[in-house]
């Protein structure tokens, strides 16, 4: 049985006790991508709720598995084989499985986590995004997503987004349940909010 946190016990009575996240893994990006993540890890513990991610060692996934460890959260990561064989996922996590391929992976990662922050990040990263907004526009499931803005790295995305609401491809309903933010704090706390 999963011993709780009081901050844990309190979140779990709102149905989300893991937060998955979603980011890039390249080493090569500007320091103040790694420092937000690295400041959403450490809202993720100081939040009592646990962190699932990707399992990676580098870049910004690194460094929100890092926050969040140094706070003294839990963080579950889930990683490919593939991988595992280069030597980039992260040893000190509370556990890593590996998955076979990146599907499963990411299939992992959404059925273990009751609410999402995406990171800035790369074409994998926006793969998960949409997922997760796919399914919950099909009702597969109802967790919240948030879009951490962080530098108005997805100003650009954002903008395309509202051109698809008004070229009617995407509903308003579906756009307006993804929360936006530039700060961890608020958009975690929106995203909890949400779960009401």
């Amino acid at each position: 049985m999963e011993k709780f946190t009081a901050k844990q016990e309190e979140r779990s009575a709102l149905g989300i006790k893991r937060i998955g996240v979603f980011c890039g893994s390249s080493p090569r990006v500007p320091q103040h991508f790694t420092k937000m993540a690295y400041a959403v890890g450490e809202c993720i513990a100081n939040s009592g709720l646990t962190l699932i991610y990707g399992g990676g060692q580098q870049g910004s996934m690194g460094a929100v598995a890092d926050g969040c460890l140094a706070g003294g959260g839990e963080v579950h990561g889930v990683i490919t084989s593939k991988l595992m064989a280069i030597e980039v996922g992260h040893a000190g996590l509370t556990s890593l499985a590996e998955k076979d391929n990146m599907a499963t992976r990411r299939s992992a990662l959404i059925d273990l986590s009751d609410a999402f922050l995406v990171l800035p990040g790369g074409v994998g990263t926006l793969d998960e995004l949409f997922e997760v907004m796919t399914l919950n526009v099909l009702a597969e499931h109802n967790k919240p997503v948030g879009l951490l803005n962080c530098a108005g790295y997805y100003d650009a995305l954002l903008d395309f987004l509202y051109q698809a609401v008004d070229a009617k491809f995407v509903s308003a309903d579906g756009l307006q349940r993804l929360q936006v933010s530039a700060d961890p704090d608020e958009l975690l706390a929106a995203v909890v909010a949400s779960d009401d």
